[in-house]
């Protein structure tokens, strides 16, 4: 056995390369003499180091840098227990648990440490849930527990106890009450309270949120609630939502004068009572039997019948325009409707016509009901007039006429459809736009469509829907090419039979 060096004991062991085994020391058997190889096991986990000597393939006898492996001890697994703040003044210990014959559990005792600056500790509850809320706990300022209501005086005074108090509607963005007395861009003078729903922050471009506020001050007679909508930071008109009691009692029948006029006595003469037995309910349209004759069921002593004529069709974009264009047209209008109660006496059968559907440009087919006895009529909606390629700048579109009607105790004429615009170039975008004007009917009128010379092109008018409404004006914009109307809904023949 060879010894090593006190010199490479000071400056390190030195060796010209590191082998995991004498098995793999074999590789260097012609390197020349002098050459050392570290060996990491020999074979019983020691380490050496062996020089080549004499001819190739002879090494040095081992110069060994590490002993033996040593016998294992009697504790194979060591972990750390719980770690305890004793007073300052104790000094630190530990205490060694044996939890099995392989295992002990080292047990730390840590004096606390210093104050800090402040003028005391917080204590809180023992335990917490991650995010949850801290409020303190009585007047002291050092005790503390989980919040479980936000104080209204720590709220934002738009979700406050009261709403916020404003001066310019347009500046109420964040959801949240707000209230004002005559404020800058109200609905009215007079104050108002309200509330603003919002999608995303308070500022951007992309922003869109809700008003609806109400009079809250004045007369019960007088209130209103009110609408409007902020899309991309721009303000819509007010919209009313709920109209005054005064506005209610000029448009709406009122049936408790004892007096009532012959127009009166025929609205009570439709609101039948519940001992009027109906039995049978017959509908004539497109989707339902077909214009012909009705036979009355026997046992039919009175009628109820509502007659609508069809909805128009919208006007057609004949002209392509330029790039700097945009051209639109009105929406259809809907069809009259009359709407009759009588009794029968003798009436057996009636002939029943239904209106068809106004196609693009063409108004809209008449509806009637005839027994001999009574002719009701509910004449079709008229077509808005089809535009050329508008000149650049501002075109408004008329909507088509709505129909009228006859021979009922209610005559009603129908909805006119909405104008269809066209803008000049915006200053702000650059860009043309046309809106085609809304198909006239309540519950079915065609939803206008929109056009900017951002997407140029060209939309058809929407098609109605419903019965008896108007289709909505088409739009073309920047380039586009000539496009057709959209087509009004057929019209309706209700009968409602009563014993």
């Amino acid at each position: 056995m060879t010894t090593v060096p006190k010199q490479d004991l000071i400056n390190g062991v030195a060796y010209d390369v590191q082998v995991n085994t004498l098995a793999d020391r074999d590789a260097y058997d012609n390197e020349a003499e002098g050459f050392a190889v570290l060996v990491s096991n020999v074979g019983d986990g020691r380490s050496a180091v062996y020089s080549r000597i004499g001819e190739a393939g002879n090494w040095s006898d081992p110069a060994y840098i590490t002993g033996p492996a040593g016998e294992a001890g009697p504790f194979t697994n060591i972990i750390f227990g719980p770690v305890t703040t004793v007073p300052s003044n104790v000094p630190a210990s530990s205490e060694v648990v044996q939890i099995d014959p392989d295992t002990i559990r080292v047990d730390l005792s840590i004096p606390k440490g210093a104050d800090g600056t402040g003028t005391g500790d917080v204590v809180g509850p023992a335990s917490s849930a991650d995010g949850d809320l801290v409020a303190f706990d009585g007047a002291t300022g050092k005790l503390v527990k989980k919040a479980t209501v936000v104080p209204d005086n720590q709220m934002p005074s738009r979700v406050g106890v009261i709403a916020s108090v404003i001066t310019n509607w347009n500046n109420a963005l964040d959801n949240g009450w707000y209230m004002a007395n005559s404020a800058t861009n109200a609905p009215a003078t007079g104050w108002f309270i309200g509330l603003v729903e919002a999608r995303g922050d308070s500022g951007g471009g992309s922003q869109y949120r809700t008003q609806t506020v109400h009079n809250f001050v004045d007369a019960v007679a007088g209130n209103t609630v009110a609408y409007r909508r902020h899309q991309k930071g721009t303000w819509g008109a007010w919209y009313k939502l709920q109209i005054s009691q005064a506005e209610q009692d000029a448009r709406y029948l009122q049936l408790a004068a004892q007096t009532l006029s012959d127009a009166q006595k025929a609205q009570a003469r439709l609101n039948i009572d519940a001992t009027g037995n109906l039995h049978k309910i017959t509908i004539y349209s497109a989707n339902h039997l077909p214009s012909g004759t009705h036979t009355y069921a026997t046992g039919t002593k009175k009628a109820r019948v509502r007659v609508k004529g069809a909805g128009a069709g919208s006007g057609s974009v004949t002209g392509a325009p330029s790039n700097a264009q945009a051209t639109n047209t009105g929406g259809g209008g809907e069809g009259g409707e009359a709407i009759k109660f009588f009794e029968l006496g003798s009436i057996t059968s009636a002939t029943i016509v239904v209106g068809a559907a106004g196609a693009a440009d063409a108004n809209g087919g008449n509806s009637s009901y005839s027994d001999g006895v009574s002719t009701l009529t509910g004449n079709g909606g008229q077509a808005s007039a089809g535009q050329p390629a508008a000149a650049s700048g501002f075109r408004v579109s008329a909507g088509g006429n709505g129909g009228t009607a006859s021979g009922g105790d209610i005559n009603i004429r129908g909805q006119a459809g909405d104008y269809g615009f066209s803008a000049g170039t915006s200053v702000v975008t650059g860009q043309t736009s046309a809106t085609g004007g809304k198909g006239g009917g309540t519950s079915g009128g065609a939803a206008p469509v929109l056009g900017t010379s951002a997407t140029a092109g060209q939309s058809a008018g929407n098609n109605a829907t419903g019965y008896g409404c108007g289709a909505s004006g088409a739009v073309s914009v920047g380039g586009g090419t000539t496009v057709s109307g959209g087509t009004g809904s057929g019209g309706i023949v209700i009968i409602e039979e009563y014993k």
